[in-house]
């Protein structure tokens, strides 16, 4: 269940949702954008100084860093999505690294904008916009 909006639905597999990686809570990515729950916050494994998109869990004040549990969503998941559910899964990532500070999470705002682009425009297949993503 959401946390915020409090419904539920069965997505899963899927960036529509962020968790606490403390204690497992979730609410969905756009609920967490809208009350900024999703925001740029100090680094927590890097140096000071150093910023991060974060999801911070209300429950406990816990911030839970946002890139890595995108790159282990799409390094898991995308290779079984289709067109439509990966073009979803992009437009989430843009939303959850929108206006953040930090290099990867920009890098990846503009990657997921333009693989969104070319899926659109029939540019590039599904499976090659979803082995590109994580890719440098």
């Amino acid at each position: 269940m959401c946390l915020v909006c409090l419904n539920f639905d069965c997505a899963n597999n899927t960036c529509s949702w962020v968790g606490c990686d403390a204690c497992l809570h979730w609410c969905h990515a756009v609920c967490g954008i809208c009350r900024n729950l999703i925001k740029s916050g100090p680094s927590l494994k890097g140096p000071s100084g150093v910023t991060e998109m974060q999801f911070y869990y209300l429950g406990f004040g816990h911030a839970s860093e946002m890139f890595g549990f995108v790159k282990d969503v799409f390094m898991s998941c995308a290779k079984e999505w289709g067109e439509e559910t990966l073009m979803k899964e992009l437009d989430y990532d843009q939303k959850i690294f929108q206006g953040g500070e930090d290099l990867k999470g920009k890098e990846l705002h503009v990657k997921a904008d333009v693989l969104h682009t070319k899926l659109v425009t029939k540019m590039i297949s599904p499976s090659d916009a979803s082995d590109f993503i994580f890719q440098r």
